[in-house]
């Protein structure tokens, strides 16, 4: 059972959207770090999250908010970018590269190394490729001791962002159900 963080549908002013997400990130991060270390190998006692969202380059958001909040938990974030954006959505305007051609070559590297994963915390999707790409890889990464976190951003300011078509949505919901 995922479980899902709908700060979208609660948050219409920046101050409350970035405290809800940084206590969203905070609680994803506690409760990882309160599930104790499942071996004495070094590298299994580090406690792990993918952290899948977007990276702005100008914003207190994203993947810019819940690396160090993850890291000074105790707990190594291991980002996968979906896009880089010049600037969060926010502004009058901004510039953004789509990320989804390279979220595979996480998974095939992360599966040479053998690493386990914690947790799973996804963000910002753009697109029904990019959630079928993050389907593939929980179907890699996830175990019974695996937690995912999905938090759907779906828009701004109370308005639903353009890529939410309703073939997006069903892929949302199979990530949820995940």
């Amino acid at each position: 059972v995922a479980i899902i963080f709908t700060s979208f549908s609660l948050v219409y002013h920046k101050l409350t959207l970035q405290k809800s997400y940084f206590l969203s990130i905070l609680e994803v991060t506690l409760l990882i770090y309160a599930r104790g270390n499942r071996g004495k190998d070094f590298k299994t006692m580090i406690k792990r999250v993918a952290v899948i969202n977007d990276l702005s380059g100008l914003g207190k958001c994203s993947l810019t908010a819940a690396i160090p909040v993850i890291s000074v938990m105790g707990v190594q974030p291991c980002p996968i970018p979906t896009a880089v954006l010049t600037n969060q959505t926010d502004y009058e305007s901004y510039h953004s590269v789509d990320f989804t051609d390279y979220i595979d070559f996480y998974t095939t590297e992360w599966k040479k190394r053998g690493i386990t994963l914690d947790g799973i915390y996804t963000g910002y999707l753009g697109s029904e490729a990019q959630v079928q790409k993050i389907l593939s890889f929980c179907e890699n990464f996830r175990t019974e001791n695996t937690l995912l976190f999905v938090d759907p951003v779906m828009g701004d300011n109370g308005v639903t962002y353009d890529v939410y078509t309703p073939e997006y949505g069903k892929q949302m919901k199979r990530l949820i159900a995940e």
